[in-house]
């Protein structure tokens, strides 16, 4: 199992020791100093007892010897309007400590490559706010469109504070992110994303796009984006370059999307290349007053462990979960996972309920699926029918063993759709991989081994959902109980 070891507790706080050693080495961390005008107009007011404004036009890149903020001191930026943009782009080798509090009406850029760490008690309160340890160029940043970040710096941004965006977004860009605070965004995006080339589109469905780089071989260390706080948005996108790390993202905080003005929350934790972990997490995109919304969980692997929750329920109607692919890993538009494991706690929820249909989730690994969670896509308890959840892999590693519960009180029971490229339904003893991941993937797509599945177990899934068993060859069938099976 992949876990917090104590060496990775280690190597954890020694990059905190690390940053803390280099802001003890420099002058004592006052509001921000040695502002250079590159760009557009701008004002320093220093008003003393630790309050500094800096009045900003809209386009006005500041570079700053050093940006920083003391505990009990706070930064003012005053813009034009909430869509006024200022870039800060630290020029010197010092890194940002913002332990005090940062505030601003507008857009705030901040730019260091030597790391950002948001204290403890600190708070940043701005219309959006975007930060990143890799440089932009300046006329990206003056189009106000896409803006690439891209270097080599290995400095990470640490939140161990609260980060709120009035009206606007939060994006986070570093080749490591560890965020142990609270992010709000309650009208816009939070976005973290690490690698080292991402692209940031403002005013896309999805804010981030992570360019993965190509794999050389080297072998992968560390975990590029950790979340262990909590946050709160319309929509929360943790993307990685899954090639770059032993582990892209790992989560154990609280992520909660909530639709406003009828538009579901989405929740996206990608990492391309790489391991996508939830462990002991909570992924809520629930909705109390439509249907439900959206959770993607995507990598090469994908595990969920421990009590894990997602929450995709809504008063009108299920929403969408989707672990390591879409249904029948045929959507192009999603990452399918070479491998996925589902532990014993994990709880998926995509139910309507009130009146609705239930929702659609998903469990794909191209060359392993081990399922041993609870998922539940039932329709309204005034009306509506059962979802559907389907459980697949093209691999010899095929073990569904949790319960799955399509069933509707005044509808139709959903379907539970199990697809493996060959079964044997039988008394013999369920394919036995009980060890978590990782593991050795000593077996290959459309391996020569059938998966069994006793008819104990099966029976057990028509209790509550008719299920279908879509192979490539069953070779034996025979269980009877509340649903209907189709072989």
């Amino acid at each position: 199992m992949i876990s917090f070891s104590f060496r990775r507790i280690c190597k954890k706080a020694k990059i905190y020791l690390a940053f803390l050693g280099l802001i003890s080495c420099r002058p004592v961390f006052s509001n921000p100093k040695g502002m250079h005008i590159s760009s557009g107009n701008a004002i320093f007011t220093d008003r003393g007892n630790g309050l500094v404004e800096i009045k900003a036009d809209h386009g006005a890149i500041l570079n700053w010897e050093r940006f920083s903020i003391d505990k009990g001191e706070i930064t003012r930026f005053i813009q034009t309007n909430s869509k006024s943009s200022v870039l800060n782009r630290v020029i010197s080798n010092n890194p940002s400590a913002l332990l005090g509090t940062l505030e601003a009406n507008g857009k705030v850029f901040l730019i260091n490559q030597n790391g950002i760490l948001v204290g403890e008690g600190a708070r940043i309160n701005v219309g959006s706010f975007i930060a990143s340890t890799f440089d932009i160029l300046n006329e990206d940043f003056l189009r106000d469109g896409e803006i690439n970040f891209a270097g080599t710096s290995k400095s990470s941004i640490i939140n161990l504070g609260t980060i709120q965006a009035i009206d606007g977004d939060v994006v986070l860009i570093a080749y490591h992110i560890d965020n142990q605070g609270k992010i709000e965004t309650p009208k816009g995006v939070t976005a973290l994303g690490v690698g080292e080339d991402v692209l940031l589109k403002p005013t896309a469905k999805e804010r981030i796009l992570i360019r993965p780089k190509k794999s050389e071989g080297s072998e992968k260390e560390g975990t590029g984006l950790t979340h262990s706080g909590h946050i709160e948005a319309i929509q929360a996108e943790l993307k990685a370059d899954g090639n770059a790390y032993a582990m892209g993202i790992n989560t154990e905080g609280t992520i909660e999307a909530t639709g406003v003005e009828k538009r579901e929350g989405r929740i996206l934790l990608i990492a391309e290349g790489g391991v996508a972990q939830v462990y002991n997490g909570s992924l809520i995109s629930k909705n109390e007053g439509e249907k439900g919304g959206e959770v993607q969980v995507l990598g090469d692997s994908v595990y969920l462990f421990n009590e894990t929750k997602i929450d995709v329920s809504g008063k009108n109607g299920g929403g969408v979960a989707l672990i390591g692919g879409d249904k029948k890993g045929q959507n192009p538009d999603i990452l399918n996972a070479s491998e996925v494991y589902i532990g014993q706690s994990v709880n998926v929820n995509a139910s309507a309920l009130e009146e609705g249909n239930g929702g659609k989730v998903i469990f794909w690994g191209t060359e392993a699926n081990q399922y041993y969670g609870s998922t539940y896509v039932q329709g309204g308890e005034k009306g509506g029918d059962g979802g559907l959840v389907e459980i697949s892999s093209l691999g010899s590693r095929f073990d569904p063993k949790g319960y799955v519960n399509t069933m509707a009180p005044k509808g139709k029971t959903g379907d539970l759709l199990l697809d493996p490229v060959t079964v044997t339904i039988s008394t013999n003893p369920d394919s036995n991989y009980t060890t978590p991941p990782p593991y050795d993937l000593a077996f290959t797509q459309g391996g020569s081994g059938a998966s069994n599945i006793m008819t104990s177990s099966l029976i057990g899934f028509l209790a509550s959902s008719n299920v279908i068993v879509d192979a490539t060859q069953t070779l034996a069938t025979g269980p009877q109980g509340n649903g209907s099976i189709t072989v």
